[in-house]
């Protein structure tokens, strides 16, 4: 399967990329579509009432070892679509612990069309 052009987004303003023309840069990379399966809301894109994730619910969220487990949880749930639609394989979403010992949600993935890799792991960190 072979996806069209996605807008490439800034992974720090989170804005799209411009072209210097009045347009966007664009790719073939999942990059843009998850990013866009974990960020937005679950349930409330009117183009798709099973498009994004439930990470929104753990903005307040501690990050306790039951929270962590169920933050992991939800991002399987967002990203198996585009697992099954063949645009990322090889998903990891495992859980580890950072230098001071907090647990975190590791998350990569292989974009299927251009074979990069893609680490979402900041998209799904707490943000409390």
């Amino acid at each position: 399967m072979m996806p069209g052009f996605e807008r490439i987004l800034d992974p720090i303003s989170r804005d799209y990329v411009s072209d210097g023309r009045g347009g966007n840069e664009k790719t073939r990379s999942a990059r843009t579509r998850v990013f866009h399966r974990l960020q937005a809301q679950y349930a409330r894109w009117w183009g798709d009432v099973e498009h994004g994730s439930r990470l929104y619910e753990f903005q307040r969220a501690n990050d306790s070892a039951d929270t962590v487990r169920a933050l992991k949880a939800a991002v399987e749930a967002a990203l198996q679509p585009l697992v099954e639609a063949q645009f990322i394989a090889d998903l990891v979403v495992e859980i580890q612990r950072d230098q001071v010992g907090r647990e975190f949600v590791y998350t990569t993935m292989r974009d299927v069309q251009t074979g990069e890799e893609i680490d979402a792991t900041d998209l799904v960190r707490f943000k409390g």
